[in-house]
Formats: structure tokens, sequence, C-alpha cells
């Protein structure tokens, strides 16, 4: 029995057509084509986790308005959340690709292995329906859904950062690629958050979207640590 379908039975899955799931797992650098990587299953993928998530959601959590769920729902779904889950059912294990950074490192990054999870899915839907794809990403993504029963505020640092400097300074800051680097199918993006002429924070990320956020989180938490060791006053 090929190594992949044991993995896949060993997670729940009894494969019809594993050649679907090998394509799921395909990074473009090591597919002859386009078609033949996971891009078109992690389009399919990504459009059943929202609409299963979205469903739990909101037959869940009955009292739960609309920005509630959404701020579940982003956190759910994020690149962070979906790359660990994919590191934690090994993935990452059987990702192919062809690209150095990818094969030699010690890690895919997350983007890609969200990618791959997303794909997975996609070749679940594809070759064993609606059920069975449900039945898969409720076994691992429902407990993240529980978890963050509770969160309140904004999902992601660009607008938890933008809520802080405009209580400050009611002014936001702005962002700007500073390099890119690799090529086209595997850029990483640098990016600074300034205010001013004032740097608060810089990140990297396989999108300019990552990149951002990952900037927006190290100027929120440095903000945050400078506020803590702010001396409070006391009151004569």
């Amino acid at each position: 029995m090929p190594r992949l379908e044991t993995f896949l039975k060993k997670i729940g899955i009894e494969p019809k057509d594993l050649s679907i799931y090998r394509k799921a797992l395909t990074h473009l650098s090591a597919a002859e084509r386009p078609s033949e990587s996971y891009e078109r299953l992690e389009f399919l993928g990504d459009s059943v986790i929202g609409m299963v998530i979205s469903d739990f959601l909101y037959q869940h959590f009955k009292d739960k308005e609309e920005g509630g769920m959404s701020r579940i729902k982003a956190m759910v779904v994020s690149q962070e959340s979906l790359g660990s889950k994919a590191v934690d059912l090994g993935l990452d294990k059987f990702l192919r690709a062809d690209t150095v950074r990818i094969r030699e490192g010690e890690s895919a990054e997350f983007s890609i292995l969200a990618d791959c999870f997303e794909a997975l899915v996609g070749a679940i839907f594809a070759d064993r329906g609606y059920i069975q794809a449900r039945k898969f990403i409720m076994s691992t993504l429902k407990d993240s859904c529980l978890n963050l029963s509770d969160m309140k505020g904004p999902s992601d640092y660009k607008s938890r950062l933008q809520e802080l400097w405009q209580e400050m300074c009611k002014d936001i800051p702005e962002y700007r690629i500073v390099s890119e680097e690799g090529p086209d199918h595997l850029k990483t993006f640098t990016v600074e958050v300034r205010y001013n002429r004032r740097k608060l924070g810089e990140g990297s990320g396989s999108s300019k979207k990552r990149a951002e956020q990952e900037a927006a989180k190290a100027a929120y938490e440095a903000e945050i640590i400078k506020q803590k060791k702010k001396p409070v006053k006391r009151k004569r």
C-alpha cells in the first residue's frame, strides 16, 4: 500500500482516486504545468472550508452577531491556523517541491502548508463528496472555533494596530514594501510599517498581505510592551 494511502486512511480518508491527493500536495515548483499543482484544488478547498465553518458558526452560536462570527472565522481559516493544522497532520512530510528553500528547510512556510491543507480539503470534496469533506474539516477545525468563542475585538494585527494608533495619535500608520526576493512562484516580501518618519515594525512573508500582518504584529507587540513599562502615576 502506498505511503500516502496509508497516511490518508490514518486520518480518516478512504481515497477512491489517489492521484488527486498527490496533486493536492504538489507545489507549483514540482509540477510540469500549473494545472498539475495544488492550486486548483486549493481554490476549491478554500470555498468548501469557508462554507462549512460559516454553517457551523451560524448553527452553533445562536446569539453571536455577524461581526463576532466573522472574527472567529477569520482566525480559524487564517494561514497561521491552517498551516499549524497541516503540520499537526504531517502534510509537510508529503509535500512535493523542487525548490531548495522548501525541500531543504526545517519546514515549509506556513503559507504553503496552509495552501496544502485547503487543497487536501478540495481533493476530499472532489473525490468523496461534501459529507466526507465536512467531516474532515470538523475533525480538524471544530475545536479552534469553540476555543475562539469568547474572542472580542479585531482578529488581525493590522486592525489592532490601527485601533491602538488612532487612540494615541488620531491617525493611522502606513505600510511600505522595502524588498522583494525570490522567483515569482516563491517570493518573499519585506514590509515596514511607519508613522511619519518613525519605523514601528518590520515583517516578511510569502505575500504582501502576510508581510504587512507580520510588520503590524511586531509594531503592536512592541507598543504594548512599551506601555506596560510606563510608570503608573499615583494619585495624591
